[in-house]
């Protein structure tokens, strides 16, 4: 999950929170898969991670991870007019994500989006 930092209206950063992602700078908001659904709002199903120019494969390279898929999801708040973060979905053990797969995750979306959302950030 990525949460989106706004320190005024034109600028922003994500970042990642989970264990394993507090040592990594946060990618810009303008870039990358994640930033792209955090821009616009849309949930972006990507079949094959490394055909699709936006994805940044720095981070497979310095993690030894091997990203073959990905489903990225906004995370609106309250409001339903602003993205308050991002869910991305790596690597389904069977195939490309499906519709179905899209559905679910953004019902977690947004479920998670209003909770998100009173939580304090660490700067």
């Amino acid at each position: 999950m990525h949460r989106l930092h706004r320190q005024s209206e034109e600028e922003g950063a994500l970042g990642s929170r989970g264990p394993a992602d507090r040592d990594r700078d946060p990618p810009s908001d303008r870039t990358g898969l994640a930033g792209q659904s955090a821009l616009t709002g849309e949930t972006i199903n990507v079949p094959d991670a490394y055909a699709d120019a936006r994805f940044d494969r720095n981070v497979d390279l310095r993690t030894g991870f091997r990203t073959l898929n990905m489903l990225v999801v906004p995370v609106w708040g309250s409001d339903g007019q602003s993205v308050v973060g991002v869910i991305q979905a790596l690597n389904k053990r069977n195939g490309a994500f499906e519709r179905r797969d899209q559905m679910l995750l953004e019902q977690i979306a947004e479920t998670v989006g209003p909770v998100l959302e009173h939580i304090p950030i660490d700067n």
